[in-house]
């Protein structure tokens, strides 16, 4: 029998995590091989595996847009 844990409303804990289709459908248009080149080759994205799941923290994702995707001035 297998138990899988109660996820609290209140806390949202499994919320801050994305599968890889949802991180593919954010960025539009990368392939499998550039999220796992960014995943795997180049640590830009650490994966979070579960069973043989692939997950990815929101805030991971969050940080590679803003390190390396949006641009600042420097007018």
């Amino acid at each position: 029998m297998i138990h899988t844990p109660k996820i609290d409303k209140d806390k949202r804990e499994l919320s801050e995590l994305m599968s890889r289709e949802d991180v593919l459908s954010h960025f539009r248009g990368i392939s499998k091989t550039t999220l796992y080149r960014w995943s795997m080759l180049e640590g830009k994205l650490p994966p979070i595996r579960i069973n043989r799941r692939v997950w990815y923290k929101r805030d991971d994702v969050n940080k590679l847009v803003e390190n390396n995707y949006l641009s600042n001035p420097t007018t």
